[in-house]
């Protein structure tokens, strides 16, 4: 980007140069290279060559307020940097509550999981009490049964 910058600006001094007839070989040959099918090449030496076109683009360049033109770049600049940073947070701030609300989530369906196994226990221990049998029994893990009634008092 920045050859094709100065290559503009040393093609526009050979055409100096050459409109005020102080153009030397190495502008000659700059100008002759200029690419051919340059749209509006033969339209922009036109221009170049007329004294009140000059004059007035003259008088338009000399009114350009030039440290004006910088304030204002450097303003939306800074308005766009300033968006930019605002953007980002409220992104960052997005994922973050996205995150929190998704760990929410998490840990309450991992909670309610628990609950439901723990009522589906006391479920099964109940559906273990016979009906009709009028003595509840307990069911050990070494597949022993007691009898829960009056006369047990001390189960070991």
């Amino acid at each position: 980007m920045m050859k094709k910058i100065v290559d503009v600006i040393k093609l526009g001094e050979s055409v100096g140069r050459k409109l005020s007839d102080n153009a030397t070989e190495t502008d000659k040959r700059r100008i002759s290279d200029w690419d051919e099918t340059a749209s509006g090449k033969e339209e922009v030496l036109e221009k170049l060559s007329d004294p009140d076109y000059i004059q007035e683009k003259t008088l338009y360049y000399k009114s350009f307020d030039i440290a004006g033109a910088w304030k204002r770049a450097k303003v939306r600049k800074l308005a766009q940097q300033k968006s930019m940073h605002s953007k980002m947070r409220k992104l960052v701030w997005g994922a973050a509550a996205a995150v929190t609300v998704l760990l929410s989530a998490t840990v309450y369906l991992f909670q309610q999981d628990d609950i439901v196994k723990e009522n589906v226990e006391v479920h099964q221990a109940i559906a273990n009490i016979l009906p009709g049998r009028g003595v509840p029994v307990l069911y050990l893990d070494d597949d022993r049964q007691i009898a829960l009634n009056a006369d047990t008092l001390d189960i070991a």
